[in-house]
């Protein structure tokens, strides 16, 4: 396969830099800056399963969920367009196997035997103890929202590999099979009418409830790729890296393994530095 068909960030959550259990993550007044430097672009949701999860508690879990919201419909978007050019029966059957029945299947096994090892129970967040921090809601919070996320992902594929599919999976089973929850459990995905449209997932403050947040459009059209950069602004890829050091210079968006470039950002500061 020459496309990346790895879910987005799930290492980096679970063990990385990204990892909202080590202390440098931890709930602070760092995220409000976190949040106004944070490049303001999202994915359009483009898939058939709208999401109902709930609002987010704290600023760092707002953090957190604009960055896997993202990612999660950037990828889903990805293996939309490269799966519907895919007519060979074999492949689709490869691809099943690789990305749904070996990949996502691990991904939320080893994401419920964090939730577990943690002890990052869903009720501890919607029926949260006089003695529960900030902190600690939001790492829940975190966690589960990965795992819807992922549920939504398997699900999405699984409609585009529909034809050659041993069984069909549910939200509820992927949740108790693969990710050791004890039924019965949450569910947080609904499929939607063929004449609906995806559902939009809020960016609220407020206390978790069972409502959706906005997403705002990303357009691929928009942004500049590494080599686009080097051929708009004339440099090498040793001098990008130099550049990305500079406060000045428009922050990348990670998609996937690839850094994207607002157009507008890049054309705005080769003016100013031509």
């Amino acid at each position: 396969m020459n496309f990346d068909y790895h879910f987005p960030l799930f290492d980096e959550l679970l063990h990385g830099r990204l990892n909202p259990l080590v202390p440098v993550n931890a709930e602070g007044y760092g995220y409000v800056q976190k949040l106004q430097e944070m490049v303001r672009v999202s994915a359009k949701d483009t898939g058939i399963y709208s999401m109902h999860f709930l609002k987010p508690p704290t600023l760092k879990a707002r953090y957190y969920q604009q960055k896997i919201l993202s990612e999660t419909f950037l990828y889903i978007a990805d293996m939309q367009e490269y799966l519907a050019g895919e007519t060979n029966r074999q492949i689709k059957s490869y691809l099943r196997d690789q990305i749904l029945d070996k990949h996502l299947t691990t991904c939320l096994m080893r994401l419920g035997e964090k939730i577990q090892t943690e002890n990052l129970h869903l009720k501890d967040l919607t029926e949260p103890s006089a003695d529960t921090d900030n902190n600690r809601l939001s790492d829940i919070y975190i966690f589960h929202l990965l795992r819807v996320c992922l549920a939504k992902a398997y699900l999405e594929i699984q409609e585009l590999l529909h034809e050659v599919l041993v069984y069909k999976q549910t939200e509820e089973w992927l949740y108790t099979s693969l990710a050791g929850q004890t039924p019965p459990v949450r569910l947080f995905l609904r499929k939607l009418a063929k004449t609906q449209k995806p559902e939009k997932v809020s960016n609220s403050t407020n206390q978790p409830t069972n409502e959706q947040t906005t997403i705002p459009t990303f357009s691929r059209a928009d942004y500049y790729t590494s080599k686009e950069v080097f051929e708009v602004l004339g440099i090498s890829e040793s001098t990008l890296t130099r550049r990305k050091k500079e406060s000045d210079f428009p922050k990348a968006l990670k998609h996937g393994n690839k850094d994207l470039y607002m157009k507008s950002e890049i054309d705005v500061w080769k003016l100013k530095n031509g």
